[in-house]
């Protein structure tokens, strides 16, 4: 039986510590709602209301998962194939590569692999032409991360081009198709990408923190249709608890079969690691992580300024968690997320062993020394020293330490009292030296010009 109490203990400590102004949360098995609630207000402003379960939140990245339900609708119903080019289906889809354009696919924007840089903007065309014009001029010219299918960058511009994939093929436009094909089956009744749609409901406001410690408003939401497929959707606590229940259940709903068990299963399994923590990585539209205490998780995030969301799927354990709050405090809901799982899921005493530790490869270390960058972010520096390879990264952390393998191409740095841990998956070449690494979940491509530098 669930102890209430002690959700509501462990809500009300975060929402005081992390300054909350309101949150919905629920917790559901594969068979009904446990526990649904909200906490405190959906704005600090003059006419504020008690949030509720029935509240409309922005979504923000929450969305990515509805979206790849939609396509794998059309991928069940035979209108699309995960692995045909895109050009297939937009014959004048173009990237600034041009021998790139006709090798990324469905699979590759879904899982973040296609090669596109991240992107976001708050505002934009708000006519249901303003997505294809998104991916016909915006994202035509972005210099690519990586070659199409090397390896796992965040891009919400790929999620756009996949979305525009879908109402080009069936020619309905987005917002339409995303209530035919998953908001309408799933009794999604208050969910919608249209903000005027939304304002005649409930609507929780995004706050942060003003100079004087105070919070306000942020009287703005993201409002484009460039991005409606990647971080546009508005919903509430019980519309996307539909959604997690149809998660949940290999495409049931209501005794329906919204999406096919297959196609769940592709959703769920691993598309692409991280090479951070082993087993850590992404699916399709959904992020996959390790087993911790014998549970395996599987959901999604969304954040955008003043507003966060958080879906927990433990699919072991046949349970599910949902998040919706307006303000941005990622830690402290990742650590809410926690304890909630520790109180709601099966008890499991032991840790289990950490990741193994292999002989490292020798032959291929040669290959893996350089200097590789992140424009703007990050340097790090690969080396042999003592006969082990040897890392040294500036940027968003500082890290001079030995790497032990993991894998023949994925190493590790542990975590001391004065660094952070880091990871380095090394994407091997079928020949010559590595032109890329993944730094803790994050691409950094072989500088030459900097390794001139450095053994000047």
């Amino acid at each position: 039986m669930l102890e209430h109490a002690r959700v509501e203990q462990a809500v009300e400590s975060v929402l005081t510590a992390a300054r909350i102004p309101g949150l919905a949360l629920a917790i559901l098995t594969a068979d009904e709602t446990v526990y649904a609630r909200g906490f405190g207000v959906t704005t600090v402003e003059d006419g504020t209301c008690p949030a509720t379960p029935e509240t409309i939140f922005p979504l923000a990245s929450l969305s990515k998962p509805l979206t790849g339900t939609a396509i794998m609708r059309l991928v069940d119903a035979g209108a699309l194939d995960l692995d045909r080019p895109v050009t297939a289906y937009l014959p004048w889809f173009r990237l600034s590569d041009q021998d790139a354009s006709g090798r990324v696919t469905l699979r590759m924007l879904l899982s973040h692999t296609a090669g596109l840089p991240d992107g976001w903007s708050p505002s934009g065309p708000r006519d249901a032409g303003g997505l294809e014009a998104h991916v016909r001029t915006d994202v035509a010219q972005y210099a690519l991360i990586a070659p199409p299918g090397t390896l796992y960058d965040y891009s919400n511009p790929g999620i756009n081009v996949a979305g525009h994939v879908a109402e080009a093929v069936t020619g309905t436009p987005f917002a339409e198709l995303m209530r035919e094909l998953v908001f309408a089956p799933l009794a999604m009744g208050r969910t919608t990408l249209d903000r005027t749609v939304a304002m005649t409901f409930p609507l929780a406001q995004g706050h942060d923190a003003a100079e004087e410690g105070r919070l306000r408003v942020r009287h703005q939401f993201l409002d484009t249709a460039a991005y409606a497929p990647s971080g546009g959707v508005l919903s509430t606590l019980l519309d996307f608890s539909n959604f997690a229940r149809m998660q949940l259940n290999q495409g049931q709903f209501h005794g329906h079969q919204v999406l096919s068990a297959q196609a769940v299963e592709t959703m769920q399994r691993m598309q692409a690691p991280f090479y951070t923590v082993p087993g850590n990585g992404y699916g399709l539209t959904v992020e996959i992580r390790r087993p911790r205490l014998g549970r395996r998780w599987i959901g999604h995030g969304g954040a955008i300024p003043g507003l966060m969301s958080r879906w927990v799927l433990l699919p072991d354990d046949g349970i599910s968690l949902v998040f919706l709050c307006n303000r941005y405090a990622p830690a402290q809901l990742d650590a809410l997320a926690q304890q909630l799982v520790d109180v709601v899921a099966r008890p499991v005493t032991t840790e289990g062993p950490p990741p193994a530790t292999v002989a490292p490869e020798r032959s291929l270390a040669p290959a893996f020394v350089g200097t590789y960058r992140r424009e703007g972010v990050d340097e790090a520096t690969i080396q042999i020293e003592h006969d082990r390879l040897v890392l040294d990264w500036h940027g968003r952390k500082t890290v001079h330490a030995p790497l032990h393998a993991l894998s023949r191409n994925h190493y590790a740095a542990d975590a001391t009292a004065d660094q952070a841990a880091a990871y380095v998956g090394f994407i091997l070449e079928e020949r010559g030296p590595v032109q890329y690494i993944m730094l803790n979940s994050r691409c950094c491509k072989r500088d030459e010009a900097a390794a001139q530098v450095h053994s000047g």
